[in-house]
């Protein structure tokens, strides 16, 4: 009995998972159409966008070495127009890519007398209508690869703010 329930709530895992790497449609008045590529960069906002609540200006990249490893520091605004206090990292998430490769997002200390780190200001809440200046420290692989920043919404990926750095 317990094989045949462990069979069947794999089954149902797998299904679950299937749907979520099908082309995405869109209701459209002469019927379904699929969402291309194409599409979804069209959709993808240059340096300064709105996502869903939120406007996110990346204002730029910096390096910085931190125990011997290179680091990149993102800085970009994060102005809050969701209608209540929220906080970048409740509404939004950063992915930085060095060469088409993600980076693995670091929590530096900025200030070791105060325990201040470089993301400290991501899980601070703004009351709606503010805007408030945040930080990401990833660790880089080198110093010579392109930089891609992506900042989305946690559940609707379509919408996408992207910059591109080089050294």
């Amino acid at each position: 009995m317990k094989k045949v329930l462990v069979l069947a709530l794999i089954f149902v895992l797998t299904l679950s998972l299937a749907g979520c790497f099908g082309s995405k449609k869109v209701k459209t008045d002469d019927g379904d159409k699929k969402v291309t590529t194409e599409e979804k960069k069209d959709k993808e906002q240059k340096g300064k966008g709105e996502i869903d609540g939120a406007t996110i200006d990346i204002k730029g990249v910096e390096t910085i070495e931190y125990e011997g490893e290179d680091y990149l520091i993102v800085t970009m605004d994060y102005t809050n127009e969701s209608g209540e206090s929220s906080s970048f990292m409740s509404n939004s998430m950063i992915t930085v890519f060095q060469d088409g490769i993600e980076l693995s997002e670091e929590y530096l200390v900025k200030d070791e007398e105060s325990y201040e780190y470089y993301s400290d200001s991501q899980s601070v809440d703004i009351m709606d209508g503010k805007t408030l200046e945040v930080q990401a420290t990833f660790k880089l692989r080198n110093k010579e690869d392109l930089i891609t920043v992506e900042v989305s919404d946690w559940f609707d990926d379509d919408q996408k703010v992207v910059e591109e750095f080089e050294f």
